[in-house]
């Protein structure tokens, strides 16, 4: 991919509202209730006040919107549902017909699907993690549903295949994908996540594996990419690696002062009952591994969540990052650009700019005690835009106001100039919309919480975002927005599943 300009779009949760009209960007109204979409509490197996959270989504060729995520109270479970294209539930979908599937109906808040993923068959890979109340037991798995929802007895060990840990250790997943470039390997599913040593020096590790088609065959490992041991380590997201066929890892390490950095490795993962093999692909990066900070903080403290690969090889990676703004911090969403090598792409933008910080409203100059992050990234076919997911907090329109809002903007990057807003989009600004705010009478403050955690189109060209938002009952519900197809930049970018 060349290094002299690329195009992103940029969407996040945003505070506020601007009623500023975008000719990519507005809401599609024939979505639910004027684009937006909030499935509450009922009818999932949950009292007032669960926590309710869509941690990602993919759209079916027919337009029919699949959702991965939790439902917690005093217990969890796996969800997952269907909805029709105009954001009703699916009442083909589910043991019930009632568009929702329920899994490991046990455990404390982390027992959660975490990912999903759509065969071209029309079977359905979901990934999370289970924790056992009973036993203790923290788990990484993937299950494979048929179509209806029902699990599929003939993948794996009856539907589900485990990445047991030793006793005392842990596993869990944060991100699956499967392969659809690799001629030798398409169809097997990798699985991402945070290995736990116990004992007595705890350690977290980049945690990755590889299942087979058939979810006969496993194989996993991890690494550790910190210079100590620590609890903030984990790999949180991952794309194969067009012509290398390698999978690239993102995630975040440590150093020993407690600082974190934005880390990706990548990794030959051969889940083959002839030849089995997990490791990492030492020729990329320095010995597989590229670590790096954004400038602007004195400690950093940079987290990616977000990864994804051009089809010239190139890796983005993105998340959250802190700056100094005086005595005060900021918390910027951060972009990382990584060549086909592992090596990373400057900015030009101060003494070390490994990673870029912005403000998804675009402040100049940056503004004290906001928070931006960037959750998830997609890539266009062509490889020369891509698409953040996230949130922004800004403290800083109507106070006492505090939340977060769903929103979109579109960037444009160089590795000469930086990252600087479209006019093209919306004059430059954010796009923003909310599921409303209510009023917090003990801390007398307006509450306003929703976080985009995932997005996709569908086959008309629209844009999914999918997260959760805040419910005055306590707790919060699953929250689903939809924009009008795009006319520009990213016009018709659904890609059926193939391979």
């Amino acid at each position: 991919m060349s290094h002299t300009f690329q195009r992103l779009f940029l969407v996040a949760a945003l505070f506020g509202c601007i009623g500023v009209h975008a000719t990519d960007g507005d809401l599609d109204p024939s979505f639910g209730s004027g684009g937006k979409v909030r499935l509450t509490v009922d009818p999932f197996n949950q009292p007032t006040g669960a926590t309710l959270v869509a941690t990602d989504v993919v759209v079916q060729p027919d337009g029919k919107i699949l959702l991965a995520g939790y439902a917690a109270a005093s217990d969890s479970e796996w969800i997952v549902i269907r909805l029709n294209e105009d954001g009703s539930y699916d009442n083909t979908f589910g043991i019930g017909q009632n568009g929702i599937a329920y899994f490991y109906v046990f455990g404390p808040a982390d027992n959660q699907a975490t990912s999903i993923a759509l065969r071209p068959n029309g079977k359905i890979v979901v990934g999370g993690t289970i924790n056992d109340s009973n036993t203790g037991l923290v788990t990484a798995v993937a299950i494979q549903l048929n179509s209806n929802g029902s699990l599929d007895s003939t993948w794996g060990n009856n539907g589900a295949v485990y990445f047991t840990p030793v006793a005392g250790d842990a596993t869990r997943t944060r991100a699956i994908v499967l392969d659809t470039v690799d001629p030798y390997a398409l169809g097997t599913l990798y699985l991402v996540g945070q290995y736990t040593h116990g004992g007595n020096f705890p350690c977290n590790h980049f945690f990755y594996g590889g299942i087979s088609v058939d979810g006969k065959t496993r194989v996993s490992n991890d690494y550790g990419a910190s210079d100590a041991c620590t609890v903030n380590e984990s790999a949180t997201s991952v794309a194969v690696q067009p012509g290398t066929g390698n999978i690239i890892v993102g995630g975040f390490s440590a150093f020993a002062s407690g600082a974190s950095r934005c880390t990706a490795i990548s990794t030959v993962i051969l889940p083959s009952p002839v030849f089995s093999a997990a490791h990492l692909y030492t020729p990329w990066g320095t010995n597989g591994v590229t670590s790096f900070t954004v400038a602007g903080a004195p400690i950093p403290n940079d987290y990616c969540d977000a990864t994804t690969v051009t089809a010239g090889g190139s890796t983005f990676l993105a998340g959250r990052g802190t700056m100094a703004i005086g005595s005060n911090t900021y918390q910027a969403a951060i972009l990382g650009w990584l060549d086909a090598n592992g090596a990373v792409v400057k900015f030009g933008l101060g003494p070390e700019p490994a990673l870029i910080a912005f403000d998804y409203h675009a402040h100049t100059p940056l503004i004290a005690n906001d928070a931006n992050t960037v959750n998830k990234l997609i890539v266009q076919p062509y490889g020369s835009l891509l698409l953040p997911a996230g949130y922004n907090n800004d403290p800083h329109y109507v106070l006492p106001f505090t939340g977060d809002d769903f929103a979109v903007g579109r960037f444009s990057v160089s590795s000469g100039n930086g990252l600087n807003p479209d006019p093209a989009f919306n004059n430059g600004t954010g796009a923003i919309f909310d599921w409303g705010s209510y009023f917090n009478g003990p801390n007398n403050i307006y509450v306003s919480n929703e976080r985009v955690q995932s997005e996709a189109f569908d086959p008309q060209g629209r844009l999914i975002l999918v997260g959760y938002s805040a419910d005055p009952a306590g707790g919060t519900d699953i929250a689903i927005a939809r924009l009008k197809p795009f006319d520009g930049i990213f016009k018709s970018s659904f890609e059926a599943p193939s391979y």
